[in-house]
């Protein structure tokens, strides 16, 4: 929030009591304090609070690009999240606040500076490289679809955010947050932890009081995971709700742009601007999309809670939660329940077979041995082909197709680390990119089953169940994926001779997991199908799964599920289904660490997530007020808590995890199952 420099009298172009008096941040490293601008404390300001100024007169678009821009002359170095900036943006700025002179406002966005992921493309001076040495120098073809949507609006785009290099397709162990043309990003609350990737650079931007709201893409986790480690807002939208158009692609069903802000407002401004289809993004014209006319007017506050009904999903996800980040949601769900919320523990069907029982997000799970179900399988197959269209049409380079950066990297070792072991922000150089050279592209047999198994395992059978209220049964113990597929193998073989009989069996199952179906009625005509086999019925009674339509015993809706997700496993869930998630901060753990609350919802249903994201903000605001916590009691607060840039000297590559607790990562849990090849 804003302030203006007391005087002794009363500000006639102060919002009154709406704005939060912040201390003067003593407790951050002087060259991390920021100045006042025009006699305004403009440090977490949010978007409204901005034009509200604007309005005033009290700042102009160019005063405000400018400190921003000085901001990042001034702290860059220590953070690295921004790659570059726009030499027009000043312009730009004059430009708006000319036509701010002449009453023409384009909307809210009109004059908010943001930035844009390098991997997002912009038609202008700067590069769009996804971080990469192999694209420097470029021309892209047009401005992404969103960028265009942006300039529209009025927003300044003043420069490009650092990333996970090739937004972290490249290879499978590489240092978060890096790219050869941007360096190192580093978290604002602990500069030697890790912000997470692949869209690091605009969480930190945003948390570090550089710019209001940044944009990044999300595959698997990109935008939600740093958004919860920075301690931002951050919305991840279905696939196909923004479109990905002119962003250098991994998979065109999962990929999706998403953006940060320090509050859920700024984001719900920036959805309303970025959220549209695109005639060039099929996705993005699909039957069945919807969109609200407005996701700012779905912003409500804390009374809305009476009522509302919000899922725990349990096993794999708040079942193993590490307690330190657990005890701060622990105490945010005791507020929910006091304000009149119900919390319902709910299970996710696939979890287990999705995430494994310590539910660490993996993509490449099953990746070596059972490709047929993997996510990574499906990643592999259209990075090659989507990324070889989309460097076909770059001009004035060299680079055509994905095996041309891989020779780029191997032939630049001492900058690209192309192969294991050159560098060791890449230890295992491009591994990820030569695989998916190795599938040139096809969609073959393998493919195929693993995108609708991970859809259908993820939608029907995750987070579609989890919101109708399924929930395992603590008496019956947990089939595994293995032992189920040994069941049905075993069906198959018996009825060689008898393929009809496998046919029904097959289509019963799938019947009772779309109609749900009595259990009790599925087992009489099991028994039927299997009368020459009663060693089948027997076993059948443990291996039937629960209907992921299933809901709870009193069948009321459950408004939405809520994750205390720092393993990111929920994040991977809603990533291979195509559905939305979004992060909002709830305080911090006790290192100092921010510690998120994660939305998750069905597809194109970002208007509920706006909704609740907002009630939970105000009701911790709420809090820090009754209680009259101020500002420097940052244990005590609930919500955003800024961040101090803790260590602000260090330099270690790579970064240190984001959250001190063994299993945080895969690759923390054991080695992957690659190693050794």
């Amino acid at each position: 929030m804003a302030t203006r420099q007391s005087s002794g009298q009363l500000d006639p172009t102060s919002l009154d009591g709406n704005f939060i008096v912040l201390p003067d941040q003593n407790d951050m490293p002087e060259v991390f304090r920021m100045p006042y601008c025009n006699n305004l404390n403009l440090h977490e300001i949010s978007v409204d609070e901005l034009q509200h100024h604007y309005a005033s007169g009290a700042l102009s678009t160019s005063d405000f690009v400018k400190f921003c821009l000085d901001r990042i002359q001034k702290i860059n170095p220590y953070l690295e999240c921004v790659i570059e900036t726009n030499p027009d943006a000043l312009d730009h700025a004059a430009a708006l606040d000319e036509e701010r002179k002449q009453r023409r406002i384009r909307g809210p966005l009109h004059g908010i500076p943001v930035l844009i992921k390098d991997n997002i493309a912009t038609a202008d001076k700067m590069q769009t490289t996804a971080g990469s040495w192999a694209l420097l120098g470029c021309i892209v073809p047009k401005d992404a679809h969103i960028v265009r949507l942006l300039r529209e609006s009025g927003a300044v785009i003043i420069g490009k955010a650092n990333l996970d290099e090739w937004a972290g397709m490249r290879g499978s162990i590489y240092a978060l947050g890096y790219s050869a043309r941007g360096g190192q990003t580093r978290n604002p609350y602990m500069l030697n932890r890790s912000a997470n990737g692949s869209s690091s650079g605009s969480a930190v931007s945003v948390s570090a009081n550089i710019v209001p709201l940044a944009f990044g893409t999300e595959t698997d986790c990109s935008v939600i995971s740093p958004g919860m480690v920075c301690g931002v807002a951050a919305i991840k939208p279905t696939v196909g709700l923004t479109s990905r158009g002119g962003v250098i692609p991994i998979s065109e069903t999962q990929d999706s742009v998403g953006h940060f802000g320090r509050c859920v407002a700024d984001v719900a401004r920036a959805l309303d601007v970025v959220a549209g289809p695109d005639a060039e993004d099929k996705f993005s014209t699909q039957p069945g999309r919807r969109q609200p006319k407005s996701y700012y007017d779905c912003l409500t506050d804390r009374h809305a809670l009476k009522g509302a009904r919000f899922g725990l999903p349990m096993r794999c996800f708040w079942d193993v939660a590490p307690s330190p980040q657990r005890l701060v949601a622990g105490k945010v769900l005791g507020l929910l329940k006091e304000a009149g919320a119900e919390i319902v523990p709910v299970d996710m069907p696939c979890a287990e077979e999705r995430m494994g029982r310590d539910g660490i997000w993996d993509w490449e799970r099953y990746g070596e041995d059972k490709p047929e179900i993997s996510e990574i399988t499906v990643s592999k197959v259209q990075t090659y082909y989507l990324m070889n269209v989309y460097l076909s049409k770059l001009k004035k380079t060299p680079i055509k197709t994905l095996e041309d950066v891989v020779r780029f990297n191997d032939e630049n070792r001492g900058s690209e680390g192309g192969k294991a072991g050159d560098l060791p922000m890449f230890p295992d150089g491009q591994r990820l990119f030569r695989k998916c050279i190795d599938t040139k592209g096809i969609k073959d047999e393998t493919y195929n089953a693993a995108l609708k198994h991970i859809q259908s395992q993820c939608r029907q059978n995750g987070i579609d169940a989890a919101l109708k209220g399924y929930r395992e049964e603590s008496t019956k113990p947990f089939i595994e994926f293995d032992q189920a597929l040994s069941y049905v193998t075993r069906v198959k073989t018996r009825f060689t001779m008898q393929p009809e009989i496998y046919k029904q069996f097959l289509q019963l199952l799938q019947t009772y997991q779309r109609e749900s179906i009595p259990r009790s009625e599925v087992y009489d005509k099991v028994t039927r199908i299997f009368a020459s086999a009663p060693d089948l019925v027997a076993e059948f009674a443990e291996f039937l799964p629960e209907p992921s339509s299933q809901v709870d015993a009193e069948g009321k809706q459950i408004d939405a599920l809520l994750f205390c997700d720092v393993k990111a496993a929920g994040i991977q869930i809603a990533a291979q289904a195509g559905y939305p998630v979004m992060t909002i901060p709830i305080g911090l753990d006790p290192d100092g660490m921010p510690v998120p609350l994660t939305l998750q919802h069905t597809a194109w249903q970002e208007d509920k997530l706006i909704k609740w994201a907002s009630a939970i903000e105000d009701l911790l605001a709420n809090y820090n007020e009754e209680h009259g916590i101020p500002a420097t009691e940052r244990w005590k607060r609930l919500g955003r808590v800024p961040p101090t840039y803790m260590n602000h000297l260090r330099k270690n590559i790579p970064t240190d995890m984001d959250y001190q607790w063994p299993g945080r990562h895969r690759d923390h849990a054991g080695a992957p199952s690659w190693v050794g090849e």
